[in-house]
């Protein structure tokens, strides 16, 4: 039989038990199903999955746009206007220029965790003669782009001179 002083101590027992539950798990429980659903390509914000092929279409769309300037001319590194109509003809007539990698080997399960998730883009592509990064023998150029989950662009990487406009990589989906 229950006594008067066992009843106070059943109800903070369980009023604990609830706190627990609501101040310790469920977020553990969000915060890891944010982790899987980020580690596996999502973009949480909207609500939906970002194709290679859509990702690859921003990071040429945003190179395209790019600019460089030495103080006393501006120039462009890719040979194509950044209209959408040549953003397209260049990815139609280049079906093999370009890669995406969603997991590249350098991050660590510390980039997963702090949502450092984000799809690496390869991109081949003819320079433009007159580029300032035009001093090698070789007329195309393989670059690094970090495109969020999202589609936004956040940065462009890593380049080097190539002699082929092709990737090594798996290839982008067919549409």
């Amino acid at each position: 039989m229950n006594t008067v002083s066992e009843a106070p101590q059943n109800r903070k027992s369980s009023l604990k038990k609830w706190l627990t539950l609501i101040f310790l798990w469920i977020p553990i429980a969000v915060a890891t199903g944010n982790m899987v659903v980020s580690v596996a390509g999502v973009c949480i914000s909207q609500a939906s999955y970002w194709t290679n092929d859509e990702l690859i279409e921003v990071a040429v769309r945003e190179h395209a746009k790019l600019r460089y300037s030495d103080g006393t001319k501006t120039m462009k590194e890719m040979a194509i206007d950044e209209t959408e109509e040549a953003v397209q003809q260049f990815l139609k007539d280049n079906p093999k220029c370009c890669a995406v990698d969603r997991n590249p080997h350098y991050r660590g399960f510390l980039d997963f965790l702090v949502g450092w998730n984000t799809p690496e883009v390869e991109v081949n592509y003819q320079r433009h003669p007159d580029s300032f990064n035009f001093k090698s023998n070789n007329s195309y150029y393989q670059k690094y782009f970090t495109i969020s989950t999202c589609g936004e662009f956040i940065k462009s990487g890593r380049g080097m001179s190539t002699d082929i406009l092709e990737t090594t990589r798996h290839t982008r989906q067919s549409k």
